[in-house]
């Protein structure tokens, strides 16, 4: 218990580190931008790839892709409904919102550090669903929404899957471990080194995107959205943990996955549907301080 709360306490610390940087000026909300991409083309990538060899294909890994791709659609039909009746690119916008999940800036550390190894590959396995849905099925859908179009384009979806490097060292991570090739020791830490910095990377961009100031017209949706989030995987948790059939650390990394923020791609595929309010925005900063809360929460409950 001690431990847990001595590394959660190390996060924490960094996330305000970003904050106070930006509060006293040091550092500006754009500078995200910047680290963003450091992660995604860089950190994020070598993290992953630095634990291919510990990538194990069970019938257990696949579930998790599964089920991944199941709780996404739940809260995308939750948000299809919710906004039903309303303007359609409002209606998008919470398809886009209430569902998906920020694994690589967010679960990863927390992963790398309390459930190494096998925690790790579960946790892979349940991002390659989450950017089915989240990087190209989800957009689609929402976008056939606010433009009432009826035709689902198989190849657009396709093409935005395949453009997201974090999803493509996955796939190379699947065929490794399919294929029972594992990488020499000299890539696994090369990686391990370049990699070792994502954690605190993904904790200070946090820090420097955290915003408190909510404009009272956006009050209303945030809050819905944020509420059909939360109960909607508190319900899915307590349907994974006591009737699907997995190991518990499975069950672990799934809950944990499921209480991760907003994904980062949300507020621009909003805008692509035809939403420009705050909303998204607002929502995703909005989302990693309930984040931070319920991961702690989650741990604690957990371990």
């Amino acid at each position: 218990m001690l431990n847990i709360i001595i590394n959660l306490s190390i996060f924490i610390f960094v996330i305000l580190i970003g904050y106070l940087l930006k509060y006293f000026g040091l550092f500006k909300k754009q500078d995200a931008d910047m680290i963003s991409k450091l992660i995604l083309y860089l950190t994020l990538p070598c993290a992953l790839l630095s634990n291919a060899n510990n990538m194990v294909i069970t019938v257990d890994t696949f579930k998790m892709v599964l089920i991944a791709i199941s709780a996404n659609l739940i809260l995308v039909l939750i948000g299809y409904f919710y906004a039903k009746g309303d303007d359609t690119k409002r209606q998008a916008a919470f398809m886009i919102n209430s569902s998906g999940y920020n694994i690589g800036n967010f679960a990863l550390p927390f992963v790398e550090i309390f459930f190494p190894g096998l925690g790790v590959a579960y946790l892979c396995m349940f991002d390659i669903g989450n950017a089915i849905m989240g990087l190209g099925i989800t957009y689609v859908m929402a976008h056939c929404v606010a433009y009432a179009k009826t035709n689902i384009n198989c190849k657009e979806i396709l093409k935005k899957i395949g453009s997201s490097i974090p999803f493509d060292t996955y796939m190379l991570m699947l065929v490794l471990a399919l294929l029972h090739i594992r990488l020499p020791n000299f890539i696994i830490n090369t990686a391990k080194m370049i990699g070792s910095g994502n954690g605190f990377l993904a904790m200070f961009m946090i820090g420097l995107l955290i915003e408190f100031h909510i404009p009272k017209s956006e009050v209303k949706d945030v809050i819905n959205i944020m509420m059909i989030r939360m109960i909607g995987n508190v319900v899915i948790s307590l349907i994974i943990y006591f009737l699907i059939p997995l190991p518990e650390l499975a069950k672990k990394i799934l809950i944990l996955a499921l209480f991760t923020p907003i994904a980062s791609v949300a507020p621009v595929f909003s805008r692509k549907c035809g939403y420009v309010k705050e909303m998204p925005a607002i929502s995703n900063s909005v989302s990693i301080f309930v984040s931070i809360i319920a991961i702690i929460v989650v741990l604690l409950i957990l371990n």
